[in-house]
């Protein structure tokens, strides 16, 4: 069976039938019945072949680690060597954080990693990135791929939980009132964790759309102006530091909302 790779387990009425096709060659002339499952198989489509081992969902743990600290050099290397890292089998934006569908902007944008942004979408830009996933597709069909995922990388919205803080038991809960998902997009991310040169570098490509809204209904230009305008009224739910924090973090809000008037 090994010799011949198209080969299966049969079936046979009787033991001589069995033994007089043990006995043949895999070259042989068979009855045209024994051949009928081969006739109706049909040839892989070359277009669809990848190249490209599969990455297992442990290997993404040190990829989102080296987003969040920066590593350009290791992030290239691994982007270079698979472009898995990047696209699924199935065009669609490498999920790494599986729970959250957080992909790789969603990280960036959260960690104010503005240069990783730029760094996904130069190589999400690049044709030559397609045509080594997909050796024996044309341009057009490459482009159309390109198109698609380029679009969920920055407008797909992620599924993850609103948490807060027990101060009586010290723990990280889920709040019941709050146990929904928030359905935001990377720029959602980078408008609300303050990242204004993650929200320029997202808002530089043409493919992005900075009207989608969240689960409360915000657009990302609105959950800047939201914030900036609570760190002005000194807000203390949303304080994560001393006064002089909160000046900085309603600066670059201020910042932000520039940034989205100028677009």
């Amino acid at each position: 069976m090994k010799s011949c790779k198209e080969s299966r387990l049969r079936i046979f009425s009787s033991y001589n039938d069995a033994l007089e096709y043990s006995n043949s060659f895999i070259g042989s002339s068979f009855p045209e019945v024994l051949f009928k499952c081969f006739i109706a198989i049909k040839p892989k489509n070359k277009g669809e072949y990848c190249p490209f081992r599969n990455i297992k969902q442990a290997e993404y743990c040190k990829f989102r680690t080296a987003i969040e600290r920066g590593d350009i050099a290791f992030i290239s290397n691994c982007i270079l060597s698979n472009p898995l890292w990047l696209v699924t089998s199935s065009d669609s934006p490498t999920l790494l954080q599986l729970r959250l569908r957080y992909n790789a902007l969603h990280i960036a944008a959260a960690a104010g990693r503005s240069e990783m942004i730029s760094l996904f979408l130069q190589y999400l830009d690049s044709v030559d990135i397609w045509q080594a996933l997909y050796p024996f597709s044309d341009i057009e069909n490459c482009l159309s791929r390109q198109k698609r995922v380029l679009d969920f990388y920055l407008n797909s919205p992620e599924t993850g939980v609103r948490l807060f803080l027990s101060l009586e038991r010290n723990l990280w809960r889920k709040c019941s009132l709050l146990d929904r998902k928030n359905l935001e997009t990377p720029l959602h991310f980078a408008s609300k964790f303050c990242r204004p040169g993650c929200v320029r570098a997202l808002l530089s490509h043409p493919l992005t759309i900075p009207t989608i809204r969240n689960r409360g209904g915000f657009t990302p230009r609105e959950v800047a102006a939201t914030r900036w305008s609570r760190k002005l009224m000194g807000d203390d739910t949303i304080s994560f530091g001393n006064s002089g924090n909160q000046l900085t973090e309603a600066k670059c809000a201020e910042i932000i909302l520039q940034i989205f008037d100028e677009r």
